[in-house]
């Protein structure tokens, strides 16, 4: 989602990029903000007051992206709005009712193609659902978190519980206490011990931890790793390249 720093009047944005994650500052021409009041009178809503709707674009200004960021709010009919940029801008945040992310679907950031794709895939799902879905989304993590302990490290077991339990000592022990810590956070770890595609109520904030924390494992492990293989590679050819000079080298002087 959009902050709410996009709904006030500047001229400038700060803008981080969800697609590319280029940091930058938005100007008026690459975002559009409009905001409207529905013609629809309050009586005949069930909400019983006035409603507006809300969007705001904003096109990537990195060349190599220029994706397009979409979002949709709706609030309140009697929001406070002005038209100093040209564009109808909501400022009154409060009267916020729903938020649509539409392009993208979800905050799921990119991941390497290293990863393997079903655990992506999980990954990429938990974020599309999590706001519409806690609980939902949070079992995918769970087995998104399993894949990931299994396939990256080998480990299985009967439950997700006593797989977390077996990393212990062969991860950093800061990694390892957040894992544990997992474990006592309300349902998600509550439930641990037992089928770990079993849906559970859990909160907005519990299913947002358990997936912030998954995108962690990601960059620790598999990026991580992928990235000193590509050093030590690197390492090693430049070695290669060396004592094949010496040796071309050598041959010439004698």
């Amino acid at each position: 989602m959009l902050s709410k720093q996009f709904y006030c009047i500047v001229s400038r944005m700060n803008f981080v990029c969800p697609y590319c994650h280029h940091a930058t500052t938005i100007t008026a021409p690459n975002r559009h903000v409009d905001w409207s009041r529905l013609n629809i009178d309050s009586a005949l809503l069930r909400q019983g007051h006035d409603l507006g709707l809300g969007f705001i674009a904003i096109a990537c200004p990195n060349e190599n992206c220029k994706e397009l960021t979409l979002n949709v709010r709706l609030t309140g009919g009697k929001t406070v709005y002005s038209r100093i940029t040209g564009n109808s801008v909501v400022e009154d945040d409060s009267a916020l009712k729903m938020e649509w992310s539409l392009m993208p679907e979800s905050n799921a950031k990119p991941q390497p193609q290293y990863i393997p794709e079903a655990i992506v895939q999980d990954y990429t799902e938990a974020c599309k659902i999590q706001s519409l879905s806690p609980k939902a989304s949070a079992t995918l993590a769970r087995r998104c978190l399993q894949g990931m302990i299994r396939d990256y490290h080998g480990i299985s077991r009967n439950t997700l519980y006593e797989e977390i339990t077996d990393l212990k000592g062969v991860i950093p022990n800061d990694e390892w206490s957040a894992l544990d810590a997992l474990r006592s956070i309300g349902n998600i770890g509550a439930h641990m011990e037992k089928d770990v595609s079993l849906i559970v109520d859990v909160t907005v904030e519990e299913s947002e931890k358990l997936i912030a924390f998954i995108e962690y494992l990601f960059k620790q492990w598999y990026v991580k790793r992928h990235d000193d293989q590509e050093n030590l590679a690197s390492i090693q050819a430049i070695a290669g390249i060396k004592k094949t000079q010496k040796s071309q080298t050598k041959k010439v002087g004698d």
